[in-house]
């Protein structure tokens, strides 16, 4: 047995493995896949070549890694997009509502999300630029106290410095 022999035994392992998981006999599997009975069962076999449309179709219809098919990397299966849109909702504490604005949102086509997303992006600029207003404003409210304390200890500086020659010579600077 070469190794291509034993790589199609291991996949055809693996595509029973996938087929018992689901509880699917040989022919529901193939029906699935637009393959026969017959070739299901020589894929399991391993004497019959398992080409590269028969493992797309295994794995978009059953969401199988293809990873995992073709070599045994793990996990068996994908997580679908509403899988993914439960585990973030839990993760994060989504209320029923936000749960089902991100589940609408995975599910408009890509042109829709494309709008969306820039619909999204020009909400949060403005409310990114109003944040950096306030920074800014903050800055120079910031800025203006500082100029304020020290034009105030300039002209204390001043006044101790005119006391300090109206001391020394008894009568007014310029009198």
């Amino acid at each position: 047995m070469n190794i291509f022999d034993r790589k199609a035994k291991n996949v055809g392992e693996r595509i029973s493995q996938i087929r018992k998981t689901l509880k699917l006999n040989q022919e529901e599997f193939g029906e699935k896949i637009n393959v026969t009975r017959s070739a299901i069962s020589n894929y399991e076999k391993g004497t019959r070549n398992i080409m590269d449309r028969v493992i797309f179709d295994i794995c978009r219809e059953f969401n199988v890694n293809e990873e995992w098919l073709r070599n045994g990397s793990e996990p068996m299966f994908v997580k679908t997009a509403n899988e993914l849109v439960d585990q973030i909702a839990s993760k994060y504490n989504f209320s029923v509502a936000e749960k089902q604005a991100l589940q609408a949102y995975v599910e408009l086509s890509d042109s829709d999300r494309e709008k969306i997303s820039e619909l999204i992006q020009n909400i949060f600029s403005g409310f990114f630029k109003l944040n950096n207003e306030e920074a800014a404003t903050t800055e120079d409210t910031s800025t203006n106290n500082i100029d304020y304390e020290v034009e105030s200890y300039r002209k204390e500086l001043e006044a101790e410095q005119k006391g300090q020659i109206l001391s020394a010579s008894g009568k007014p600077k310029g009198a």
